[in-house]
């Protein structure tokens, strides 16, 4: 009985321990990272941009990326994700791996294996170096 109470209270002061995650609206969060929303409520839209893929985005293609951030509010139009921890930089999710210049020189389009990531849709990432 005594390792079981010493059990629960780890367990419990663990739990107790994970700061909160405060995610923008259009996105949820999972194991401390916020993550875009698949399916908006408005009709089955994206819930936010994807990024400069329509070339709207003022400024360098690079611009933002591996600025420090929390949320993804915080980073901009050509990084638009807030990797989660321990990352914590703007980045941008479901880069092709074909594709070079979806991520800033040297940088690597990291597949996500299947199960690995906490959200299914999120299958790449602009990792740096």
């Amino acid at each position: 009985m005594t390792q079981l109470r010493y059990w629960l209270v780890g367990a419990l002061s663990l739990v107790s321990c994970q700061p909160d995650v405060l995610c923008d609206r259009g996105y949820h969060a999972i194991a401390g990272g916020c993550y875009r929303d698949a399916v908006a409520a408005d009709g089955g839209q994206d819930a936010a941009p994807a990024g400069d893929a329509g070339g709207e985005c003022p400024g360098d293609r690079y611009d933002g990326f591996k600025a420090s951030c929390e949320r993804s509010a915080q980073c901009g139009c050509h990084a638009p994700e807030c990797a989660p921890v321990p990352l914590g930089y703007c980045t941008r999710f479901n880069c092709d791996p074909a594709v070079t210049e979806d991520c800033p020189p040297g940088w690597t389009c990291l597949m996500i294996p299947p199960g690995a990531s906490p959200d299914p849709t999120i299958t790449h990432l602009c990792l740096a170096p």
